[in-house]
């Protein structure tokens, strides 16, 4: 941010220089700021001017306030260009992109910045370790940022290649390269299916009524919990959760752990239930026959008349 006193005015006028680099004055138009000192910008400003105010004095130009854009992208809160201060560090750009979202590589965070030659523009690549610069907060680790370079958080493979939305993570790991395996898979007759972060001291109502609670039908007293073994076998058992709600026993409602699979079925109907609906479908089958012929001995009358 620049501000300018031209010889006719006798106080300064304050200017952004654009993303383009270019300073706007009224009624004289761009000026190319960006690579100039401010000696050179004052003489391109200077020998632009009419020649009657070329006699009345100088131009003078001071910087009141640096600043550079800075583009984000990547596993980020809100990827995008921002207008930062000029000695703002990588970590500060990240933080007002809206942060590291849980599941990025922390230690391949990278900066690509343009360097301009006198024929070609080559693009360099700065590799920048947060993980270790956080661990050791060591201020060398961190690169200086230039204007107009892109800084580009990844995002760790391990997390798949489809979207979705995952429960409360509780970590304790150092990294956040978490292996699906690891996650509670909750499906059948419940209301929203899905994968969950382990939580710790949850048990089976918990996981249900975060699932969105069971759907109509749904048999509670026939859940099936299966969990895989050491030995890579899996080992299925059935949990009468009906029960633990009818006698109230919350406190024994089994715990249900990381990388388990819960399985919700809907009820299964009763002799009578069968009985009745296939006498309906029966019956149904019965009238449509009767319909069809009732219409063809109407449609051959009509045909004899």
């Amino acid at each position: 941010i620049l501000i300018v006193k031209l010889p006719d005015n006798e106080e300064f006028s304050e200017y952004e220089v654009n993303f383009d680099g270019y300073i706007t004055l009224p009624k004289m138009g761009n000026f190319k700021a960006e690579g100039l000192t401010i000696e050179e910008l004052e003489k391109s400003i200077f020998f632009e001017l009419p020649v009657y105010l070329r006699k009345m004095g100088e131009v003078d130009v001071q910087i009141k306030q640096k600043k550079k854009y800075v583009q984000v992208l990547g596993y980020v809160g809100t990827p995008g260009w921002y207008l930062v201060p000029e000695n703002i560090s990588v970590q500060g750009v990240l933080s007002i992109a809206g942060g590291l979202v849980d599941g990025t590589v922390w230690t391949k965070v990278q900066i690509y910045r343009k360097i301009y030659g006198l024929r070609t523009t080559q693009t360099k690549k700065i590799n920048v370790d947060m993980f270790r610069f956080l661990v050791s907060t060591d201020q060398k680790i961190l690169p200086d940022l230039r204007s107009k370079d892109v800084v580009i958080a990844p995002m760790t493979p391990r997390m798949g290649n489809v979207k979705r939305s995952l429960g409360p993570i509780s970590v304790k790991k150092e990294d956040l390269e978490t292996d699906l395996s690891a996650k509670i898979r909750i499906f059948g007759a419940v209301g929203r299916p899905q994968m969950l972060e382990p939580i710790k001291n949850s048990n089976l109502l918990d996981l249900i009524i975060t699932c969105g609670g069971e759907t109509s039908g749904a048999d509670l007293s026939h859940i099936f919990l299966i969990k895989k073994l050491k030995d890579g076998s899996y080992r299925t058992t059935v949990c009468n959760l009906q029960k633990y709600i009818e006698d109230k026993d919350f406190v024994n409602i089994p715990y249900v752990g990381e990388g388990e699979v819960v399985y919700v079925p809907l009820k299964r109907p009763s002799l009578i239930k069968k009985i009745w609906d296939g006498g309906m479908s029966f019956l149904k089958d019965i009238m449509f026959y009767i319909s069809a012929i009732t219409s063809l001995i109407i449609i051959a009358n009509q045909f004899q008349q």
